[in-house]
C-alpha cells in the first residue's frame, strides 16, 4: 500500500552552494526525502486537499509540481494500481457454469419428456 512521502529540505551545503551557484543567491533548498519520477502523476497534498498533480523536474534540475509551488507541497503518495474487478470475473465465471448447469439440466428433462 502506498503511503504519503512529506517533503523535506534541508539547506544547501558548502559543496552543493558551490555546484548550484545560481541558485544559491535565491536560498535554495535540496529535498531530503525521496521525488517522484519526471513526468509521473502522483496524489498531492496541500493544507489537507488531495487531488492528482504531474512532478516535473526541467532541464536544469529545479523541480515543481505542474499546478502547485513544491514548496506549498506537504507530501506526496505514487498513484495506487487501477482497478480490476477480479472479484466480479470470479463471480462471472461461476453465474455461468450455474446457468450451464441449470441449462443442460432442463435441456436433458426436456429431452427425456420428448421421448
Amino acid at each position: 500500500m502506498n503511503k504519503w512521502i512529506p517533503l523535506k529540505t534541508r539547506p544547501m551545503t558548502e559543496e552543493e552552494s558551490t555546484y548550484y551557484r545560481d541558485w544559491a543567491e535565491y536560498d535554495a533548498k535540496i529535498f531530503d526525502c525521496p521525488l517522484p519520477d519526471d513526468g509521473q502523476e502522483v496524489l498531492i497534498t496541500v493544507n489537507g486537499i488531495t487531488w492528482i498533480d504531474t512532478f516535473i523536474r526541467d532541464d536544469t534540475d529545479w523541480c515543481y509540481f505542474e499546478s502547485y509551488d513544491i514548496d506549498d507541497v506537504d507530501a506526496w503518495m505514487p498513484l495506487p494500481e487501477p482497478y480490476k474487478p477480479q472479484e466480479s470475473e470470479e463471480i462471472s465465471d461461476t453465474n455461468m457454469k450455474m446457468w450451464e448447469e441449470l441449462f443442460k439440466a432442463e435441456s436433458e428433462e426436456k429431452h427425456d419428456t420428448d421421448r
